[in-house]
This record gives structure tokens, C-alpha cells and sequence, in this order.
């Protein structure tokens, strides 16, 4: 297969450690109230899909300075993510291994959206699990007139993806639900759905049961058996087939440990008939692409419809 992804070794080097200086000047051991207070005043609001739950968060916050806000705006219209930063460092990754929340390198996002770019011509553009938008935003500078829509379960992590597109001036074609992708729901439109992003990785021990539930009925309805051992980015390779429609296109990066171990095979049948797989990328570990983790990883490409 010809290498559609030219990531390299060099990654581990823009791990959140090495974002230290580009966060010069900004609070060094900033607390949540502090991230939301910068999140809001760099026009988080502005983003359609404002819930309830980041309502609440709001009136915590803690505004900063002026200059701080500035110092940021700028940072992130450089193309910098010191909001996810920021929250990577304000939550060990103990405290962010139950939401599955590791943010992908950008090297790793620009590679996808080039693979994107050449195969898609997407009408709107959903990001399964949003994190601080980096891939919307990313995605935004391609395609620029797609729709771009996100799903969020953690209000805070929300509120830091609003504000990144915000500040990238996508106020008028973005939207931030803060909803489980499993759960989520998509109009009907006329042109085509790019899928991306990176499925939160989170073991079977920690999903309830219902959504166990809703793993083995769904996966009957689309004629597969399903694993209660399966980990949450299974759950979501199976929602994207149930929401996608025949011509959408689809790119994820997940854990690569579905391409061999028992729980995987719902995953393997999808990738082969209902998501009509294209595309295995097996990232090489040294290239860092989960920060934090011991987890190697693939990125799987796929067009519904293709056989």
C-alpha cells in the first residue's frame, strides 16, 4: 500500500511537554476556573449548541487579564492548541483515562485531513469525539465552506472547543453538541458527511451497561455478534455505520489492538462491509500518537458503499 500518512519519529517532540514554550506568559499552574474564564472570553458562546451544563461551568470562572486573552488569541490563529494543552496538563492522564481523552498530535491531524482532502468533498464534517476541536479546525482551512459539526461528552472540554473555532472566526458554520456520539442524531442533507477524529480509547471495565446493551443490539441489527470486552472506540466505529449514509467518507485514528484481538471482529466485519473500508495506516510507536499512553494505533480510512 502506498504510505498516505509521512508521520514520523520526530512527533514525540511536539508532545504537550514541548508546548511549555508557547505558553510563555500564560498561568503556569492554571486551574479549571482560569481555562474556562479564557475559553469564554476568547467567544466560546459564539458557538451554536451552548448546554445547560457549560452554563453552570460559566459561573465558576475565572476571567484573566486582557493581555493574557490576547497573548492566547494569537497563539491559537498561529495554529497552536494551548487550550488542549492546558487542559492535558490541568488533568493527569489518570483523571482523563475515564472519558478517553488524549488529543492527537497535530502532525497526525494535518496528515489525515490530507488524505481527507484528496478523496472527500463533504458538505459537513462531524468529529466524533471533539476533544478541543483540533481536528475541526484543522479541517476548517480545507474545506471551507463544509458545515462542521462536534460531539463532546465533557462540558469542559466543550467549552475549550468553542473557543478555538471562535477565534478561527467558524462562529457561522459551527456547532458543539454536548451529547455521546452513540447517542447522536444527524439531518439529512443532500451532499456528503466526512467523519473524523480520534474515538476516545477507554476499556470495557469502564462503560456501563446500558451502552453494553446498546453495543449487542445494535451490532444485530446491522447482522454482526458483539464482545462485552470491546472498548469504547468500537462503540463508535458502530455508530458512524448506523449515522452514514452510501458516497460519506470516513476517517478515524483508535487504538490498533481491534485488528487482531477476539472483541475486534465486530469492528473488522464493519470495516469491510457496512463502512466499506479503503485504508490500515499502523503509526509506529516512537511516533508518540497518543501522549501519555503505552497504546499503539492505526488510522482507518473508509467510504460507505465501497466494497
Amino acid at each position: 500500500m502506498e504510505l498516505a500518512f509521512p508521520v514520523r519519529c520526530s512527533l514525540a517532540k511536539l508532545s504537550a511537554r514541548c508546548y511549555i514554550s508557547h505558553m510563555l506568559g500564560f498561568p503556569k499552574n492554571i486551574t479549571k476556573e482560569q481555562l474556562i474564564g479564557l475559553a469564554i472570553e476568547l467567544g466560546a458562546r459564539d458557538i451554536d449548541g451552548w448546554s445547560d451544563s457549560e452554563e453552570k461551568l460559566s459561573q465558576t470562572a475565572d476571567y484573566p487579564a486582557t493581555a493574557v486573552v490576547e497573548r492566547l488569541r494569537s497563539s491559537i490563529r498561529s495554529g497552536d492548541d494551548p487550550l488542549g494543552e492546558m487542559f492535558s496538563q490541568l488533568y493527569s492522564p489518570e483523571q482523563r483515562r475515564p472519558m478517553g481523552a488524549v488529543y492527537t498530535p497535530q502532525p497526525i491531524v494535518d496528515a489525515m485531513l490530507r488524505w481527507s482532502r484528496l478523496r472527500a468533498k463533504p458538505e459537513r464534517i462531524v468529529d466524533a469525539g471533539t476533544g478541543s476541536g483540533r481536528f475541526l479546525r484543522t479541517a476548517s482551512a480545507i474545506f471551507k465552506s463544509a458545515k462542521l459539526i462536534g460531539f463532546e461528552c465533557d462540558p469542559v472540554a466543550a467549552i475549550l472547543a468553542r473557543a478555538n473555532l471562535a477565534t478561527s472566526g467558524l462562529g457561522d458554520r459551527a456547532g458543539i453538541f454536548l451529547k455521546d456520539y452513540r447517542a447522536a442524531e444527524l439531518d439529512e442533507i443532500n451532499g456528503q458527511t466526512l467523519f473524523l477524529g480520534n474515538p476516545p480509547y477507554v476499556r470495557h471495565h469502564l462503560i456501563d451497561q446500558k451502552w453494553k446493551t446498546w453495543l449487542t443490539i445494535a451490532a444485530h441489527e446491522l447482522g454482526h455478534s458483539s464482545s462485552g470486552l470491546a472498548g469504547l472506540h468500537v462503540y463508535f466505529f458502530l455508530a458512524t455505520a448506523r449515522l452514514a449514509r452510501p458516497g460519506d467518507l470516513g476517517i478515524f485514528i483508535t487504538a490498533s489492538e481491534w485488528l487482531d484481538v477476539n472483541y475486534g471482529e465486530l469492528v473488522r466485519k464493519l470495516f469491510l462491509e457496512q463502512l466499506g473500508g479503503t485504508d490500515l495506516q499502523i503509526i509506529e510507536p516512537e511516533a508518540d500518537p497518543f501522549p501519555g499512553t503505552a497504546t499503539t494505533a492505526v488510522i482507518s480510512g473508509f467510504r460507505i458503499g465501497e466494497t
